[in-house]
């Protein structure tokens, strides 16, 4: 398949110049990792609802289907601890997929424990990477009955993904689409499921040489932009669409690392989607970037859904992540007569 080159207009010199320049580097994550891990684990273990083998969402007082009880389970299979609880907890997540063939959102999933519908669409462009990543990676550590009703389940997911009618000026559900599809294409060895998300991967590319990021400069919704295209980077078998998503990758973390303030430890300029505690408390998504790549402390709290940072071990180019430090940049003074 031929790829198309990336023409970005912005911070195309950071994106483009040198792309693998230094990217033989040793990239040594292990210490990172292990903290987003053991911090997943440690947020699971403490907010499990045995009820019902879901995690709860402090935050939002209700028990999570989407985004801390898949990411729980991910992280005690990775450390091989409570498998039993890591089955149980997949099988309740299991169970809030829509299965009604006469259902418009058939395939995707309940994003919360005690809805009746799928309310929010975009649950399973969340959950279908991580679905397969777990299908992926520790098949032989599943029951059974689980490694069935999971390869079901992903294949259920295809239509739902498919069905999720957003475009490519949805910028981190486009992604999250083109990533679920190379995903479920490599859990489940299907080439036209990756050749689909490739093609979105082509689709996003032009629309953003053309318009720019939709979701520009956000300190929560980039990181998930980054994240999705990590996912393909890791999991994609044509190699020439692993090097055209880590040009994509490049030019995102470039813009994201371009706005970064280091010593305030929080995202600047302006943002297109933001929420309060992104600039009152430094605590984005964004953050767990930063603290990844360039070493500095989390601001982010530590909980299940932002595991998803253990598996980002893209090497960013040095010559990018200095511009979140702002190496070899000096602080600018007005004197006055």
């Amino acid at each position: 398949m031929a790829r198309k080159p990336i023409v970005f207009l912005a911070a195309v010199f950071f994106a483009l110049s040198s792309v693998f320049c230094d990217q033989t580097r040793a990239a040594d994550f292990s210490e990172p990792n292990r903290v987003l891990r053991d911090g997943a684990i440690h947020y699971g273990n403490t907010n499990f609802d045995p009820k019902t083998n879901l995690v709860w969402r402090v935050s939002k007082g209700r028990l999570d289907v989407c985004q801390h009880s898949l990411e729980y389970a991910a992280a005690l299979l990775a450390a091989d601890q409570q498998l039993d609880r890591a089955n149980a907890v997949l099988s309740a997540v299991l169970d809030h997929q829509d299965l009604d063939h006469d259902s418009p959102t058939f395939g995707n999933f309940l994003w919360w424990h005690g809805e009746t519908r799928v309310r929010d669409r975009n649950a399973v462009c969340f959950m279908s990477p991580w679905l397969s990543h777990i299908a992926i990676e520790y098949g032989e550590k599943l029951t059974a009955e689980n490694a069935r009703r999971l390869r079901e389940a992903l294949r259920h997911a295809i239509k739902g993904v498919r069905a999720h009618g957003s475009g490519p000026d949805y910028t981190n559900i486009w992604l999250l689409k083109a990533a679920s599809l190379v995903m479920l294409g490599r859990a489940l060895d299907d080439a036209e499921l990756e050749a689909d998300g490739a093609r979105r991967i082509d689709r996003w590319i032009q629309y953003t040489a053309e318009n720019g990021i939709s979701e520009y400069n956000s300190p929560c919704y980039n990181a998930v932009d980054v994240y999705a295209l990590e996912w393909i980077y890791h999991y994609a078998t044509d190699e020439a669409l692993r090097q055209q998503v880590a040009q994509c990758l490049n030019y995102l973390y470039a813009d994201v690392f371009q706005h970064w303030h280091w010593q305030a430890g929080i995202g600047a300029g302006t943002h297109s989607r933001a929420y309060d505690r992104d600039r009152d408390t430094g605590r984005s998504l964004v953050s767990c970037l930063v603290f990844k790549q360039c070493g500095q402390p989390l601001r982010e709290n530590l909980r299940s859904f932002i595991y998803v940072y253990a598996g980002d071990d893209y090497p960013v180019p040095a010559h990018i992540r200095a511009a979140a430090r702002k190496d070899g940049m000096y602080a600018f003074r007005m004197r006055y007569r």
